[in-house]
């Protein structure tokens, strides 16, 4: 899903660069909200807007990538309804381009796109592609995202075994060859091989 969002991201640059990079928009659609709020003089909210966007960036580090480029940020000040055909064609845009990136042709695979966290697309992920009859999965975990996978995975009642490497160790291909051979001659094979990759 990492791959997926970056994707994403990078379709979503090339609309914006169509758009001429629509930056001082971001400092317009902030302001007809303020003087709403200041004309009303109600308060909608203890959570203060004007502070916020006084604040500098910060570099989230966070797995996703969840910082943007001011690039994307333009674009967010665009509405895009979900039927309009500029929206349609965007959203065909990324699915091919994600099929692309896999190197599978679209006769056989589709991809789809869910709104929500990592998490979320994980939980997606392994509760709909582990067989549920005979399913199996190894996690090879390096870190808190895979760990989470497990306990996703033993939530949804699927078989499962974790394959451990410390937080900066990259795992080893021919430990992941040698487990899978040793549970395929056992008789009990995995069906699905669980890694975040970054």
């Amino acid at each position: 899903f990492f791959l997926v969002f970056s994707s994403s991201l990078k379709y979503l640059n090339n609309i914006c660069k169509m758009q001429q990079m629509r930056l001082l928009c971001l400092k317009r659609t902030t302001l007809p909200i303020q003087s709403h709020l200041n004309r009303s003089k109600r308060l909608f909210s203890a959570f203060n807007i004007e502070k916020v966007l006084c604040q500098n960036e910060k570099l989230l580090l966070t797995p996703g990538p969840l910082s943007t480029s001011p690039t994307v940020k333009a674009c967010l000040t665009r509405d895009f309804g979900s039927r309009d055909q500029t929206f349609i064609d965007l959203i065909s845009s990324v699915r091919q381009g994600i099929l692309d990136v896999a190197g599978v042709s679209n006769t056989e695979y589709t991809s789809i796109l869910m709104q929500g966290s990592g998490t979320f697309s994980v939980e997606s992920s392994i509760g709909s592609v582990v067989p549920r009859d005979n399913g199996k999965i190894l996690i090879i975990t390096n870190g808190a995202y895979a760990d989470r996978a497990g306990k996703i995975a033993k939530y949804l009642n699927i078989d499962m075994e974790f394959m451990r490497y410390i937080e900066d160790t990259k795992p080893n291909p021919s430990d992941v060859d040698k487990i899978l051979s040793e549970h395929s001659n056992s008789g009990k094979p995995f069906s699905t091989v669980f890694m975040v990759h970054s």
